[in-house]
């Protein structure tokens, strides 16, 4: 009996361990993130408490599938030459704070136009892995460059994420408390 229930309790977590987000790529070039069930769960429970945000994508945000695809390629080379994982252009995964649980983080828009430039709200939001298959979202940035998102990668060395579009970048890391984060502007 003992042997059963080992292998039974052995069989039942096994799932949890393994299953992780994955990126398809479409025959058309697009890229589509794949979350875990605790993941979208996680997901939908911060759009439940924040209805006026949306997922940052390039079908939501792009012209059409061509631009789409040039910006997938200066996004994949930009990881690169930042010798990080290229994982997901709006989203990114890793040890955020070095306690061995994977974290994921997104970026979110709002719809609504905040300023003159016609920037919408933008937050990016930590999702803080705190029990292997539960996770707590922290908004780590918020700024009003809205749709203007060309890229974010969890840089491996500097161990903080960091994300770009046109002139401006920024980044969020924990700071042994929270997540923390900082947006530049260039010209």
């Amino acid at each position: 009996m003992r042997k059963i229930v080992t292998v039974c309790f052995f069989v039942f977590l096994f799932p949890f361990v393994v299953m992780a987000q994955q990126v398809e790529i479409t025959k058309d070039g697009q890229h589509v993130l794949h979350l875990n069930p605790a993941q979208r769960g996680a997901v939908n429970a911060f759009l439940k408490v924040h209805p006026d945000l949306k997922l940052v994508s390039c079908p939501t945000v792009g012209p059409d599938s061509g631009w789409c695809k040039t910006a997938y390629a200066n996004w994949e080379s930009a990881v690169k030459s930042q010798n990080a994982i290229s994982q997901f252009p709006t989203a990114a995964w890793g040890d955020f704070r070095g306690r061995g649980l994977i974290d994921f983080a997104l970026a979110f828009h709002s719809e609504k136009v905040v300023n003159s430039l016609g920037g919408r709200q933008a937050e990016i939001v930590v999702f803080e892995n705190i029990e292997g298959d539960k996770y707590r979202p922290e908004v780590a940035v918020t700024d009003a460059w809205g749709v203007c998102l060309d890229g974010m990668l969890f840089h491996p060395t500097r161990k903080r994420l960091e994300f770009w579009c046109n002139t401006a970048s920024g980044y969020a890391k924990w700071n042994g408390t929270r997540f923390v984060g900082r947006t530049f502007i260039g010209d």
